[in-house]
């Protein structure tokens, strides 16, 4: 691997760590599970509770539980049947 390409591929980790941080911000500031309104259990469940708890496991960082935690307390009656 000449120099050229290891310039590329730190660059391209670095972007990739700069755009983790900042996905990262958002979670932290911006995700809310505030609204009330109906969603599609299967597809949130697994995309967006699979992409938090993804998250939390390649970074370990709480953040990422906790709204994963969050967000699974309020679907979790979806699940209780009779």
């Amino acid at each position: 691997m000449d120099s050229q390409e290891v310039r590329i591929k730190y660059n391209m980790i670095l972007l990739t760590l700069l755009e983790f941080a900042e996905a990262r911000d958002w979670v932290a500031r911006s995700l809310s599970f505030e609204n009330n309104k109906d969603v599609n259990l299967f597809e949130t469940t697994i995309r967006i509770m699979g992409g938090l708890l993804s998250a939390f496991h390649l970074s370990h960082d709480q953040v990422f539980a906790q709204k994963a935690q969050d967000l699974g307390s309020r679907l979790i009656f979806a699940f209780k049947s009779p």
